[in-house]
C-alpha cells in the first residue's frame, strides 16, 4: 500500500530547510484540502506496517519531523542526505544550470528578449539568458551586476558556480556578471539601470505557484536575499501560454508522462498567477501548443529534456518531476524550462485524472 499525502506548503518549508518551520496561514488552509486519492497530515492515518511507501507532495524536513511525531519509521522516511539533495536540486539555481544543456543543440529555439516588447533574433540562440547571484553572507547584500563576456557567479557554494548570460541592449553578445557587495545606493550607476529596469523579472530560489516572482522591489530583493541566500534575476519574457511536461525518475531512468496545460492568469509574466490545469489528452495539449510552434519543436523539447534529466537529476532523485514551459511572442516560440519541480505538480494529477 502507498501512502500519498498532500502538503503543499512543501515549497514554503523546503526555502525555510526548517524541521520546525510553520508555513503561511494560506499554505496551511492547503494543506487541509482534500485532494481525491490523497490524505492530510491531519486525517486518520493507515497502519505503517501495512504500507510498502509513503509518497508525499515533495519531502521536506517539516514534514519528515511531522510523520516521526505520527510514528512513522525511518525506512519509510528520506535520510538527512537525501533530504538535501531534494533541497538543493529544487532551487531555481537547477534550472539556470540545466537550461543551456537543453537548448544547445536546437538553433530554433528564440533566446530573450531585450525590452518588455520586442525581440531580439541577432543574439545567439544558445540559450535563454538568466543570471542568478547569491549573496555570501547573511548580511543585507544585493546582486550588483557588472558588463562582462562571460563570468562565474560567486555563490556561498564556489562549487556551484554558474555562468552568466543576461545580454544588455547597448551590448549585443556580451553579457552581465552578477556580482555581489553592499548596497551603495549612491554608486549604483548602470548596475541601478539593470536591477530597476523594468525588462527583468526578479525569483525566490524556492518559491511556487508564481508567489516568489515579481518585477523590481528593492525591498523584496534585499528580503529574498538575505533569507534565501540569493536570487535569480532573469528576461520579463512576453508570455502567451503556460503548458508543463511531466517526468519520473526511478532507479537512475527517466520516464515521459505526459504534457499538461496551465490556465493561468494574466498575459505577461507578471500575471501568470496559478489558475488550474486542464483535463485533457496529449493529442488535445499537443494541438494547443502546435497552435504557436511546429511539433517538432515540442518532440525536440521533451527529447532533449529526458536526455539531460537522465544525466543531472535521475541519479540523485527518485520521484515525480515537472518542468515548467511556456510559449512566447509573438514571434513564437517555446521556451522549454521554465521551472523544475521536483515533487508532484497538479498536472500529474490532471494527466491521472484522464482514466476517470
Amino acid at each position: 500500500m502507498i501512502l500519498r499525502i498532500f502538503n503543499p506548503s512543501h515549497d514554503e518549508c523546503l526555502a525555510s530547510g526548517s524541521p520546525y518551520y510553520t508555513p503561511s496561514r494560506t499554505a496551511r488552509l492547503m494543506d487541509e484540502v482534500h485532494l481525491p486519492g490523497w490524505h492530510c497530515l491531519s486525517d486518520d492515518l493507515p497502519s505503517w506496517q501495512d504500507l510498502e511507501r509513503v509518497e508525499p507532495w515533495g519531502w521536506d524536513a517539516r514534514l519528515v519531523h511531522q510523520l516521526r511525531r505520527r510514528g512513522c519509521p525511518d525506512h519509510l522516511l528520506p535520510s538527512p542526505e537525501r533530504l538535501a539533495t531534494i533541497r538543493r536540486l529544487s532551487s531555481r539555481q537547477t534550472a539556470v544550470r540545466l537550461l543551456p544543456m537543453v537548448t544547445e543543440r536546437f538553433e530554433s529555439w528564440w533566446v530573450g528578449a531585450t525590452s518588455p516588447h520586442s525581440l531580439d533574433h541577432s543574439l545567439s540562440p544558445s540559450k535563454f539568458p538568466s543570471v542568478i547571484g547569491f549573496s555570501r553572507s547573511p548580511k543585507r547584500e544585493l546582486c550588483h551586476p557588472s558588463p562582462c563576456r562571460e563570468g562565474k557567479l560567486p555563490l556561498k557554494d564556489a562549487s556551484a558556480s554558474l555562468t552568466a548570460g543576461v545580454s544588455s541592449p547597448s551590448q549585443q553578445g556580451e553579457g552581465w556578471q552578477g556580482a555581489v557587495g553592499s548596497p551603495d545606493e549612491e554608486g549604483l550607476g548602470e548596475s541601478r539601470w539593470f536591477l530597476m529596469s523594468p525588462s527583468l523579472l526578479y525569483k525566490s530560489p524556492w518559491s511556487c505557484s508564481g508567489r516568489g516572482v515579481f518585477t523590481y522591489d528593492e525591498k523584496r530583493i534585499r528580503k529574498v536575499m538575505r533569507e534565501q541566500g540569493g536570487i535569480e534575476v532573469e528576461p520579463l519574457y512576453p508570455r502567451v501560454a503556460d503548458f508543463a511536461m511531466e517526468f519520473r525518475c526511478e532507479g537512475g531512468e527517466v520516464t515521459f508522462l505526459g504534457l499538461s496545460a496551465m490556465l493561468n492568469g494574466g498575459t505577461s509574466a507578471r500575471g501568470a498567477a496559478y489558475g488550474g490545469n486542464l483535463v485533457a489528452s496529449d493529442e488535445t495539449i499537443m494541438e494547443l501548443m502546435t497552435r504557436y510552434v511546429p511539433k517538432k519543436e515540442v518532440t525536440e523539447a521533451r527529447d532533449r529534456l529526458l536526455d539531460v534529466l537522465r544525466r543531472e537529476i535521475a541519479p540523485f532523485y527518485d520521484g515525480p518531476l515537472g518542468v515548467d514551459q511556456m510559449i512566447v511572442g509573438p514571434p513564437y516560440a517555446l521556451h522549454p524550462l521554465v521551472e523544475l519541480n521536483l515533487r508532484h505538480t497538479m498536472g500529474l494529477v490532471a494527466i491521472e485524472m484522464r482514466t476517470i
